[in-house]
């Protein structure tokens, strides 16, 4: 609020100079104050609009900087939620292997187990 009341103490403090050269003008140019007053006017007002492009130009470039932040951060997390996906994927699979493996091993175990028991009553049958 404080810059703003600056800004506009200033800008008439400005516009005061401005007349006042105006004046001079109007006086060695021995124009009408109404021509010299419309051409200081139209000045002011195509500053006024440049500024005001100028201001909007820098606001556009800062918001595509916080968009582009943005879509690195969003871009970051979907890369490491993928990596994570990936890396769950990977143990889940090698739990699966162990698992089988284990299966594996426990029907050889017990096919094992079988042929010695089948080989054991074998030569009990034979020993009688």
């Amino acid at each position: 609020m404080g810059q703003e009341l600056e800004g506009q103490r200033l800008e008439r403090y400005l516009l005061g100079t401005v007349l006042v050269a105006a004046l001079l003008v109007v006086e060695i140019q021995q124009q009408p104050p109404s021509t010299v007053f419309a051409e200081i006017l139209a000045d002011h007002r195509r500053q006024l609009e440049q500024e005001r492009q100028k201001q909007q130009r820098q606001e556009d470039e800062e918001c595509q900087k916080v968009l582009a932040l943005e879509r690195q951060s969003q871009e970051r997390r979907d890369r490491q939620k993928r990596q994570l996906l990936k890396r769950q994927e990977q143990e889940r699979e090698k739990v699966e292997r162990q698992q089988q493996e284990e299966e594996v091993e426990q029907e050889e175990m017990e096919l094992q187990r079988q042929e010695s028991m089948e080989w054991q009553q074998q030569k009990r049958q034979q020993l009688q």
